[in-house]
């Protein structure tokens, strides 16, 4: 009986253990910085989202904190959809914000677009470092894959331990990255205009077929080949532009990043002058309220010394009173029992002269009574 005490306990401990072991937060758009990437010649096309998927093992787990080396705790999400829904949002707003046009369906579109998730995770130690890394997929009408990439972004924040406002803020900029990769690559804007490209397996089929294609189909495939060709320095001009411009982008970043980690240092010194003041502060305090404390006792101690003296002197006043007045009783006892002495001591003799006046000595009645002798004068 014990035993199986002991399990159910146990089994309703363990839900218990493990959200004291997590913090769940909501996903929220808050990044610090806006998209910084600008297209020229938005692509006069419109793109349908199909989704995103998220191929991570635990879905719900965004991220860790680490300020404690024996205790880590697991940041995660309220349901295993949040993530890949929160992307999707984001993705779909700035597309939306940087022009690209996008599709209510697949029917009305020229180009479908789809992700998956590979990693979204946050560490929390003395700053929050969110990684984001993103795998698109550009298709056309016909369901044919035109481009494949990964994207990767990092955000970092400083703030309070397990702030929800933190993470958020952290996250975004991870995703703020990523969008900015997709938008300043110049494959991914090309994929969603130019023809649609057999797969590789349908490329060797194609070459195997070229092979028994007539000379004439062979003469006008290369004619077919050689127009673009004239058309390469211009296209390799046009890449090497956008490329310049990405790098010019990228180097602006790499400066707005230093500046803003320059801030933050400041500010975290700033904060850390503020909070070492502050403990000064709180130690002074502390030192003035133990000398309080301090002068209380003593006063109290005066106090019930003083209190103790006043008890003294008048329990001597009392037993003055009480001798005085034992005193004055006795000395009217005394005189009291003078007094009675003396009343009984004259009654006593008064008493005692009466009896001796009325008593006479009565003759004998057996004896005669003594004749008395004769007087005889001088001769």
């Amino acid at each position: 009986m014990k035993r199986y005490l002991f399990i159910c306990l146990f089994f309703l401990l363990i839900p218990l253990l493990a959200e004291a072991n997590e913090k769940v937060i909501q996903l929220q758009y808050k990044p610090k910085s806006s998209v910084n990437v600008q297209i020229k010649k938005v692509p006069p096309i419109r793109i349908f989202w199909e989704g995103i998927r998220d191929t991570r093992k635990r879905p719900r787990e965004i991220g860790e904190n680490q300020e404690e080396k024996n205790k880590f705790i697991r940041i995660v999400t309220s349901d295993d959809r949040q993530v890949r829904n929160f992307i999707l949002t984001v993705l779909k707003n700035e597309f939306n914000a940087i022009g690209l046009r996008l599709a209510n369906n697949a029917d009305t579109a020229d180009r479908l677009l789809s992700g998956s998730v590979m990693e979204f995770w946050t560490i929390e130690g003395r700053t929050y470092n969110s990684e984001t890394r993103l795998a698109l997929e550009i298709k056309d009408k016909a369901g044919t894959v035109l481009f494949k990439h990964v994207y990767s972004g990092v955000g970092t924040n400083r703030g309070r331990s397990l702030s929800e406002v933190n993470y958020q803020e952290s996250i975004s900029e991870s995703l703020v990255r990523v969008t900015e990769q997709i938008l300043a690559d110049s494959a991914f804007l090309a994929a969603l205009v130019e023809e649609s490209k057999p797969a590789p397996s349908e490329e060797k089929t194609a070459k195997e077929k070229t092979t028994e294609v007539k000379p004439e189909k062979e003469k006008k495939d290369k004619s077919v080949q050689e127009k673009p060709a004239g058309d390469k320095p211009s296209e390799e001009k046009k890449n090497a532009e956008i490329q310049a411009e990405q790098k010019k982008l990228e180097a602006k970043r790499l400066e707005e990043i230093r500046a803003e980690e320059k801030r933050l240092e400041e500010k975290r010194l700033l904060e850390k002058r503020a909070a070492e003041k502050r403990q000064e502060e709180i130690r002074a305090e502390e030192k003035r309220l133990e000398e309080l404390r301090e002068e209380i006792k003593r006063l109290e101690e005066k106090k019930a010394e003083e209190k103790r003296q006043e008890e003294i002197r008048a329990e001597e006043k009392r037993l003055e009173e009480i001798r005085a007045e034992l005193k004055r009783l006795e000395e009217k006892r005394a005189q009291e029992t003078t007094a009675t002495t003396v009343t009984t001591e004259g009654a006593a003799e008064e008493k005692s002269g009466t009896k001796t006046k009325t008593k006479k000595p009565s003759p004998s009645p057996t004896q005669p009574a003594k004749t008395k002798d004769p007087y005889f004068g001088p001769k």
